[in-house]
């Protein structure tokens, strides 16, 4: 039977690419603590002052941000083999956003001061750190030019596109079990519940997207700049 840390050690190699026997995999999977997150529950919350990371091992979390007139903002989604709190660790700062469980989930805990040694000795991990930031920068600046230079209905057709799957002859596909609802839509695309709904009606009526069975189907596959709006 695997062990909690023999889970983490495996779950660390993959993070930074390497063995289990990595020395940065055992350093870490020896420095995490276990922590099962109930579906709904908060792994974290904006502004406390914990500086670990959490290296997320199983289940699916969301990250959100509140705005000044407490509107709910969401950055990303955290799935398996992505970090948690990387920024408060190497900042020293409180939590720049919320976390919380979309599905139980479980993560390992490392405390700062043992994260910030291993990335001092182990140059894997840094590598595999600078990855991760870079990947999310990239990301963050995509999302920024999208929400200055296009339409709602432009974003929505682009966010739907990410979430598809590969259908047939050239299509994209997104279960209806794994569609979002229109108000997460809406804060995936920051815009309003009723632009995002507006949006959709366009795109449907423009042969943009279809619901067939039990799926939403969009032609072009994933290919962004094909059949845009």
């Amino acid at each position: 039977m695997t062990t909690a840390g023999e889970e983490a050690r495996r779950a660390w190699a993959l993070f930074v690419a390497a063995g289990q026997e990595h020395p940065a995999a055992r350093a870490l999977g020896a420095a995490s603590t276990v922590r099962t997150v109930p579906k709904d529950a908060f792994l974290l919350h904006e502004a406390d002052a914990d500086d670990g990371v959490f290296l997320v091992g199983s289940g699916l979390l969301r990250s959100v941000r509140n705005t000044a007139d407490g509107q709910e903002v969401w950055l990303t989604d955290h799935r398996a083999g992505e970090l948690i709190g990387e920024i408060a660790a190497l900042t020293g700062q409180a939590r720049t956003s919320s976390i919380t469980a979309l599905a139980p989930s479980i993560v390992f805990a490392v405390a700062r001061t043992d994260f910030l040694a291993a990335c001092a000795v182990h140059g894997a991990l840094g590598l595999a750190l600078a990855r991760l930031l870079a990947a999310r920068l990239s990301r963050t600046s995509t999302q920024v030019a999208e929400l200055v230079a296009m339409s709602v209905q432009h974003r929505l057709h682009r966010e739907l596109i990410r979430l598809s799957n590969p259908g047939g002859n050239g299509s994209a596909v997104i279960p209806q079990d794994q569609a979002p609802s229109v108000t997460e839509l809406g804060q995936r695309i920051h815009a309003t519940r009723e632009a995002t709904s507006r949006a959709l009606r366009d795109l449907e009526a423009r042969g943009l997207i279809a619901r067939s069975g039990d799926a939403w189907v969009l032609p072009g596959g994933h290919d962004e700049t094909s059949s845009e709006p």
